[in-house]
């Protein structure tokens, strides 16, 4: 894949920006430069964006790359041409983005698209309008997916610097991702986790058969179970269960004896209570009888006032008959009042109608005067109403004047003010030009000062690096330090031990000597006191050879600390002295433009003070702009409003004329109103008020005719009341003559009736008896329930008299005592049975308890030392210190360092090759993935981390390329023929410089396009061919190519 041009429209900090690659075909190695922050990577995100629909780096969503500064009509897109396989194509892609609605106010979301045309030559052979389609036809095209294609392409230089000096955890954690071996990361976690969760079961089952020993019941306490381990203890136990269950035999049986004499004993105690209760019962029985017998007396009085109570029951009817007599009589008397009395009343009322009556035959003449009136006073009603349609006519044309000239003063007025606001206007067009030129003067100060204010950010930065790169160079000065010492004391160790080996090889040696023989030493013939072996301290050669071994690990470790402080010390250097010539030549610039007074003050200060002058400047640039926003919009209403003038100036106009008609027709009306007045009854002022006065007579006229009409209505009432009353009284009178003679006839018999059975005539005495008699048939169920109570009683003496005629009572208290004694006795086996039988069944679940756990552990513990083995060696702690997953990556960093030594061969000349390091490590983070450099001009390996600034580079370059190669080959063999180099030559000298631009020509010699994306300047003055960023403000940048000859 190579690109051929690409469009960035309102994307990143790019407006509207052409990248034409066309014209570096020709030039295949190109510099992308500019400052930091000014969109060098953005381009490859633009690449990345048209053929994926996403960023490169995949940490924002492409909606987010929209310019802040874009108009919000204007719509973000990308644009790609490029070349695959001889084949032309061009992707068009805009992302989820807002606009501004084309009709009305507000904003509308415009959805992700994407378009993928295929020419051949100028013609179009198809074209895609989907989404999912044209992302699947690029990957069907490229054989590869977003991911894959950003490694392959973009090369992030210094990243693969970093990965050749690191340690093994390191490049395991870069490869990962690269190759997504987290799964055999995740399963080591997973067999780890499982071998936790295993071992903790164990544990538990530990401490659950721990805690059952100590629920152990035992039968004698006084046993010493410390000294028994848990084996004996379960043996001790089993034993007392047999035990145990031997005695709840004997208990058992022991336990049933007793409780069949409790039973007995309990069944001679019932029937004892059941017959001294019959004894009860017999003597409860005779006092009722006797109690009975004593209340017969009572019962023959109660048995003559019920046959009284009879007799006045049999009397009630007529008793109530003379009540009613008595009552009805009363109520006819008491009406025959009332109606003489109501009739009296309505007498006088009718006669005060009369009178009323005469009265108004009285008033008839006036009656007809008053209609004879209204008569005359309806014929004058017409003129009144025509002077009263003039008069709302006259004050209405006066309303209409007041009105048209209120409206001439307020146009007046009106005109006054636009007149005003034209002379303000004139001025404000005068001022115009002078505001303009001096928020273009604030414009580009301000400009000017967000400039030195990246620049202050750059140096902040780069000044927090180098705090940070002096801090290490400071802990690798005490790595180095600890180093020192701990080579010296292994060294140390080493010799001793060399020592001590090599006199036990002499003590042997004199131990073998013969008499005559000279010493091997010191060559003397005479052996008075040969060394002894026993005496020494026994040294092996394993022993010898693990000090020789620690001494070169910390020989090793000394030697690339060494290599580490001294490239950390020179890179220190180098950029404090870049850092400390940028510094100065930013002082310089702000002092001669007067921007900083102080050139002593820290970078902190320095961009607070431009801070603050570049929020002073915003707000004039603010101010002005409102100003010149106001004047802009005053002037541009001028012609609206000399329009406006001229309307307001016609209306002025037409309103004299409209007042002068309007008053003219007020004259004329008045006129005619003075005319028709003359010809009025001087009596009423206006039609209101003849209204007024017949209205008064019609109601005077109507009253009359009323009140005639009502009072012959009433006269007419209260005649036939009084007839009617009439004929009531005479009908009272007959009742109340009937009702007299009955009531007489009533009372006669009543009376003889009453002296004949009780003596007196007294009618309260019968009405006490008639109360009396509703306790009629509770007195004689009293009488039956007595009698039939007093025949039950005599029976039930009898029969229990029958039934315990030779029997005695039983004394109860021996009878219990013995009761609960044999309870107790029966109590006391039962509860040694209960408490040998809990203690058998709890120590019975016990011991099978923990002999089950004791088992499961057994069983689990073989399988969890093989899971244990398992978990030791995937994870690399075992002692080849090689896990499950950097075994799987160390194969994957053997095929990119084959690759990589094709490249390095070349670029090195044949010099260096890389191979992984292949002894074992102290550690596992310097295990399995470590990277030596085979040197051919010395014949021997080497740390990587001794080569030079330039070695690195080329080294770190092969391995990139490497794995680009890689990626390639396991997408499907793919072809890239473009390749973009992201940073990594800021730390680089001049002589490192030179190397990996020559290596970086001899790749671009095999036809690939490689661009190099960096800042430092000393590669702006190499590389001819230039992609030159510079950056507008706010937020925007524009690209240039240079191509120098």
């Amino acid at each position: 894949m190579k690109p051929l041009k690409l469009t960035l429209i309102n994307f990143g900090p790019y407006a509207e920006q052409v990248f034409n690659f066309e014209r570096l075909q020709q030039v295949p190695l190109f510099l992308i430069t500019g400052k930091t922050g000014s969109g060098k990577t953005t381009i490859f995100d633009g690449i990345t964006f048209a053929l994926f629909g996403e960023t490169a780096g995949g940490d924002r969503s492409a909606a987010s790359l929209r310019s802040d500064f874009a108009e919000p009509q204007a719509e973000t897109l990308v644009v790609l041409e490029f070349e695959h396989q001889g084949q032309h194509y061009r992707i068009t892609r805009n992302p989820k983005q807002l606009l501004a609605k084309k009709r009305g106010s507000g904003m509308r979301e415009i959805a992700a698209a994407a378009k993928l045309e295929s020419f051949d030559g100028e013609k179009k052979q198809a074209e895609l309008t989907k989404v999912r389609d044209v992302n699947l036809k690029i990957e069907a095209i490229l054989q590869l997916n977003r991911q894959q294609f950003v490694q392959i392409v973009l090369l992030p230089q210094g990243d693969f610097r970093r990965f050749l000096l690191s340690d093994s955890n390191e490049k395991e954690a870069i490869l990962r991702k690269i190759f997504r071996t987290q799964l055999y990361q995740q399963w080591s976690e997973t067999l780890r986790e499982f071998l936790k969760s295993q071992q903790g079961k164990i544990t538990q089952q530990q401490a659950a058969i721990k805690q059952a020993f100590k629920k152990i019941r035992w039968e004698d306490p006084a046993v010493v179970l410390d000294e028994l381990n848990s084996t004996e203890q379960l043996k001790l136990l089993a034993q007392q269960q047999t035990r145990a269950q031997i005695s709840l035999q004997d208990l058992a049986v022991a336990k049933k004896q007793a409780a069949v004499a409790v039973q007995n004993q309990q069944n001679e105690l019932t029937a004892g209570k059941k017959l001294n209760q019959q004894f009860a019962e017999l003597k409860q029985l005779q006092n009722k009888l006797q109690i009975s017998h004593q209340q017969q007396p009572k019962y023959y009085k109660q048995a003559e006032q019920i046959k009284i109570l009879e007799w006045a029951q049999k009397q009630q009817p007529l008793f109530v008959r003379e009540q009613e007599l008595q009552q009805r009589l009363q109520k006819v008397s008491l009406n025959l009042q009332t109606t003489k009395k109501h009739q009296q009343q309505q007498q006088q009322v009718l006669q005060e109608f009369q009178k009323q009556k005469e009265l108004l035959l009285e008033q008839k003449e006036v009656q007809q005067q008053r209609k004879t009136t209204k008569v005359l006073l309806t014929e004058q009603k017409s003129q009144f109403e025509k002077a009263a349609g003039l008069t709302k006519k006259v004050q209405h044309q006066d309303e209409q004047v007041k009105k048209i000239e209120i409206e001439q003063k307020l146009q007046q007025k009106k005109l006054s003010q636009l007149t005003e606001k034209l002379e303000k206007i004139a001025e404000l067009q005068t001022e115009l030009p002078q505001l303009l030129q001096q928020r273009n003067l604030v414009d580009q100060t301000k400009l000017q000062l967000t400039h030195f204010k990246e620049q202050v950010v750059n140096l902040l930065q780069e000044q927090q690096a180098l705090q940070a790169l002096t801090a290490e160079v400071k802990r690798l000065q005490i790595k180095f330090e600890q180093a020192q010492l701990q080579s010296s004391n292994q060294q140390t160790a080493y010799q001793q031990l060399h020592d001590a080996w090599l006199n036990n090889q002499i003590a042997v040696l004199a131990a073998q000597l013969s008499p005559g023989a000279p010493c091997p030493v010191c060559g003397s013939l005479n052996h008075p006191q040969p060394a002894d072996q026993a005496m020494m301290k026994s040294i092996n050669n394993t022993e010898l050879k693990a000090a020789e071994k620690n001494k070169l690990a910390a020989e090793k470790n000394l030697n690339h600390l060494a290599a580490q402080l001294t490239e950390k010390k020179r890179t220190l250097t180098q950029q404090k002295e870049i850092f400390q010539q940028t510094k100065r030549e930013l002082l310089k610039q702000l002092e001669q433009e007067k921007y900083l007074t102080k050139a002593t003050l820290t970078l902190e200060k320095i961009q607070q003070v431009l801070t603050n002058q570049l929020q002073d400047q915003s707000q004039q640039l603010a101010n002005l702009e409102e100003q010149v926003d106001v004047n802009q919009n005053s002037v541009a209403q001028r012609p609206q409003l000399l329009h406006q003038q001229q309307i307001e100036q016609q209306k002025v106009q037409q309103l004299g004329l409209d007042f002068q008609n309007e008053h003219d027709e007020q004259q004329r009306l008045t006129v005619r109103l003075a005319e028709i007045k003359r010809g009025l009854q001087k009596d009423f002022a206006d039609i209101a008020e003849l209204n007024s006065y017949l209205t008064g007579l019609e109601q005077k006229i109507t009253t009359y005719q009323q009140q005639v009409t009502e009072n012959q209505k009433q006269l007419e009432r209260l005649q036939q009341q009084c007839a009617s009353s009439a004929a009531v009284i005479k009908q009272l009178q007959a009742e109340l003559t009937g009702l007299t003679s009955e009531l007489q006839k009533v009372s006669a018999k009543i009376d003889d009736l009453m002296e004949l059975q009780l003596a007196t005539t007294e009618r309260k005495t019968l009405a006490h008896l008639l109360e009396q008699t509703k306790s009629l048939p509770e007195l004689r169920q009293q009488q039956a329930d007595y009698y039939q109570q007093l025949a039950a009683l005599k029976a039930q003496v009898a029969s229990q008299e029958n039934l315990l005629q030779k029997q005695q009572p039983v004394d109860l208290a021996k009878a219990n005592d013995k009761f609960q004694q044999l309870q107790k006795q029966l109590d006391k086996i039962e509860d040694q049975y209960q408490k040998l039988y809990d203690q058998q069944l709890l120590n019975g679940s016990l011991l099978k308890e923990i002999t089950t756990g004791r088992q499961e552990i057994q069983q689990q513990e073989a399988a969890i030392s093989e899971l244990a083995q398992l978990v030791t060696a995937v994870s690399g702690h075992s002692d080849a210190k090689l896990g499950l997953e950097r075994y799987v990556l160390r194969q994957q960093l053997t095929t990119i360092l084959r690759a990589a030594n094709q490249h390095l061969q070349q670029l090195s000349s044949g010099r260096y090759w890389l191979q992984l390091h292949q002894e074992r490590g102290n550690t596992l983070a310097n295990t399995g993935l470590e990277i030596d450099v085979y040197d051919d001009h010395v014949g021997q390996l080497r740390s990587v981390h001794t080569l030079s600034g330039g070695e690195s580079f080329i080294a770190a370059l092969s391995l990139a390329l490497a794995l680009g190669e890689v990626i390639q080959e396991q997408a499907g063999g793919v072809s890239i023929d473009t390749l973009f180099v992201d940073e990594g030559f800021g730390s680089l000298d001049q002589d490192s410089l030179t190397t990996a631009l020559a290596a970086l020509e001899d790749i671009e010699s095999g036809s690939r396009m490689i661009g190099i994306i960096s800042h430092v300047e000393m590669l702006r003055a190499q590389i001819p061919a230039q992609i030159q960023i510079s950056q507008l403000g706010q937020g925007q940048s524009r690209a240039k190519l240079v191509i120098q000859e």
